[in-house]
């Protein structure tokens, strides 16, 4: 898990990959799966207090069965990460990305971490902190933002091409 971005209320962003949340590995080898109450304290530890979950094959119900006390908000925004999406599929993720990208940077503005997450952490995690970062930070540029994100997370990060071509026209504004 990497902090991508301070914020001056004291609110950070992070991004990861599923299996670096914090809980999920000891989650795995105590249980054999991802039991909820794990991964829900091990979070809280972090003072982590919004989790954005856009993989599809990872939709952790981090809002069930949680212990008293370890109260989130998750965002179930799961979309694909493909290098051929249809026009309809990138108007679904659209209608995802910036509605969640907008509360994620509401909850950062009130000084709380948020976690932007995918399977890998390079991707679909990359499209939403981005977005997110346009609202927080408008005076960078977009290059500015995937070079930040590159440089605190990974340099690989968004290098799906499709991604890329809606981040670097700003298709979505």
């Amino acid at each position: 898990m990497h902090i991508i971005y301070n914020h001056s209320s004291g609110g950070q962003i992070l991004q990861s990959g599923a299996l670096e949340i914090p809980g999920i590995s000891q989650s795995y080898k105590d249980k054999g799966y991802i039991h909820t109450p794990i991964v829900a304290k091990a979070l809280k530890e972090k003072n982590i207090s919004m989790v954005a979950l856009t993989a599809g094959d990872f939709q952790v119900p981090l809002n069930k069965d949680q212990p008293e006390g370890l109260a989130f908000d998750v965002l179930h925004i799961p979309f694909a990460d493909s290098q051929t999406l249809t026009s309809e599929e990138l108007e679904q993720i659209k209608g995802m990305v910036l509605p969640s990208a907008a509360k994620m940077a509401e909850a950062v503005r009130q000084g709380r971490k948020v976690l932007s997450t995918c399977w890998a952490g390079i991707n679909r995690s990359s499209l939403l902190t981005i977005h997110t970062l346009k609202l927080l930070e408008p005076g960078l540029t977009t290059v500015d933002i995937v070079l930040l994100i590159r440089k605190q997370r990974y340099v690989n990060c968004l290098n799906n091409v499709v991604f890329q071509d809606i981040v670097y026209r700003e298709a979505w504004g």
